[in-house]
């Protein structure tokens, strides 16, 4: 390898680069990197908003009549109804 060869690969390319650049790349990446983790957050808390019923409104479940088990069914899931499982209402 040539002096030069070596120089070039040597070289701080990020010396280039004022620190204004520097620092506004820098906000651009958190920005970006921010934004993921809203979009993430707000998809997780979508899911679980989902899977949240209102309990005030829901009705007694027709197959354990309301006590979340169905006793003749003891040797599968312990006997949890899955119609309701095992809350009692639908």
């Amino acid at each position: 390898m040539t002096t030069l060869e070596q120089q070039i690969e040597n070289f701080d390319y990020s010396s280039l680069f004022t620190t204004e650049y520097k620092e506004r790349i820098a906000k651009e990446v958190e920005v970006e990197n921010k934004e993921k983790e809203q979009k993430k957050y707000a998809e997780q808390m979508n899911k679980y908003s989902m899977e949240i019923k209102d309990y005030t409104t829901l009705k007694v479940c027709k197959r354990c009549q309301g006590t979340g088990e169905i006793k003749s069914y003891r040797h599968i899931a312990n006997g949890v109804c899955f119609a309701c499982g095992g809350y009692g209402k639908v």
